[in-house]
Order: structure tokens, then sequence, then C-alpha cells
């Protein structure tokens, strides 16, 4: 089955990692609209405290997430339009500005 997660912060990923544990057959398709995705917003404290050195250490990954092929994420990809009657969605890739709607 294709999932597919709007949003790639730390639910995203958790979900995604949940998706493939009850069922690794199963295609997911993560659309972030960050250029970097699982950022882990709960953990900025421990940049304050100075616990980690740069923001950018502040990512969840799971290891079966990262190393499956069955998970393709697009970064910088805003979900502009959901249509779950007709199972449809309509993506803009913000670095090139263009829209297109993803096979489901």
């Amino acid at each position: 089955m294709k999932i597919v997660i709007i949003g790639g912060s730390h639910a995203g990923m958790m979900a995604a990692d949940e998706i493939l544990r009850c069922d690794p057959d199963n295609e997911v398709e993560i659309y972030d609209r960050n250029k970097v995705s699982s950022f882990a917003a709960e953990d900025i404290s421990a940049y304050i405290r100075g616990d980690v050195d740069f923001l950018t250490d502040l990512h969840f990954d799971t290891e079966m997430v990262k190393n499956s092929q069955r998970v393709r994420i697009f970064q910088a990809h805003s979900v502009v339009g959901l249509d779950t009657k007709f199972h449809q969605l309509t993506i803009v890739n913000k670095k090139t500005k263009s829209d297109f709607c993803p096979q489901l």
C-alpha cells in the first residue's frame, strides 16, 4: 500500500517508522515544506544549554526510515491541495516553483 505523510518533522518520521514496522512492504512518501526534514524542535533547549553545538544537529531519523528503499522524502515541497474524495494531492516544489499531482 502507498501511504503519504504530510510533514517530515519528528511526528512524520515516527509515523513512517510505525507504518514500516506494521508492514515493511508499504511504500511511504513524505512531503516536507522545509529544506531539512525531521527537525526535533523539542531539543532546542539542549542547544540553548550548550549540549548540542549546532541547530542542524537536532534531527530525528530512525534507522528503518533512513535505510528503507520504500521511503521517499521530498524536502522543500509544500502540499497546497488535498482532495480526500479523489485521493489527490497538489504539491509545489519550492525550489522550482512548479506544481504537480503525484500518482497515489
